[in-house]
């Protein structure tokens, strides 16, 4: 471990010149040293492994669960480290306003004109943002940085809900399942169509969008010449493009069998690794 303690509890960094009295600090600025190359990022506590510092912060801070948050709401139980997560959560929790701003793709509402357009990038073919790891590109750098966290196996953010032992890859995914699953299924809240004279609703964000697109009309259409084919669901034409590539990214983890999509793994497993 780069630390050393000094007398009176001040423990110093051992690539510089920084001390402090709390080990939680000390932790956390040694992610300010940059690793060469490929080294993975490792956890000053108990040398666990990370490949991103987004998932070593969150890790650290599973090493100190007593020490209290700097910022707290003071109209209801939430506490955060960061002031304009404060701020954020009270415009989106304790500010009557009125989602006004749709998305006309896909029915998504938002408070603002900035947001919606932040979210519209979404719904263009451009991709200016390259993976670091493999070659996909992406929208949006939250698109790149969700995707990002696919090829790490680490999953740092934990449910909090008691009885609940979900874990995920990034702190979005763990956002829409407690949303999905702790919030709207248990209050019987639902997301309504914004769509006039439409009276669908869904407690899935996934299924709200599935079913906003039958109002479009919109079509992913294949690129490739002398196919044809189109498909409501962009997720379809992803997989669809298969087999012209002939890409089988879904793999087995029991044998080397490959294939394009995760139906097709799932028959196999039942049919080859019955449990």
């Amino acid at each position: 471990m780069h630390q050393q303690t000094l007398p009176g509890n001040i423990h110093k960094c051992e690539k510089c010149d920084y001390n402090t009295d709390k080990k939680p600090l000390l932790a956390k600025h040694m992610l300010t040293h940059d690793c060469e190359g490929k080294v993975p990022l490792k956890c000053s506590e108990c040398s666990k492994e990370f490949t991103y510092e987004s998932s070593l912060k969150e890790h650290i801070r599973t090493h100190f669960p007593d020490q209290p948050k700097k910022y707290s709401c003071d109209k209801c139980s939430y506490t955060t480290n960061y002031r304009n997560n404060l701020v954020k959560h009270g415009m989106n929790k304790h500010v009557e306003r009125e989602r006004d701003k749709v998305c006309n793709e896909c029915g998504k509402a938002f408070f603002s004109d900035e947001k919606l357009n932040a979210h519209i990038k979404i719904h263009t073919s451009e991709r200016n943002y390259p993976c670091s790891i493999c070659e996909k590109r992406f929208k949006t750098p939250s698109q790149l940085k969700n995707h990002e966290a696919t090829h790490s196996k680490d999953k740092p953010f934990k449910c909090e809900k008691e009885g609940c032992v979900k874990e995920f890859r990034t702190a979005r995914l763990l956002r829409i399942h407690v949303k999905d699953v702790h919030t709207l299924a248990g209050s019987g809240e639902r997301r309504h169509c914004t769509v006039e004279g439409c009276k669908f609703s869904f407690v899935k964000m996934c299924h709200f969008k599935r079913h906003y697109i039958t109002h479009t009309g919109k079509k992913y259409h294949c690129p490739y010449e002398g196919c044809g084919k189109s498909f409501r669901h962009a997720d379809n034409l992803r997989v669809h493009k298969r087999q012209h590539t002939n890409e089988k990214p879904v793999q087995c983890d029991k044998c080397s069998f490959r294939c394009r999509q995760k139906s097709s793994l799932y028959y196999h497993i039942k049919r080859y690794h019955p449990p």
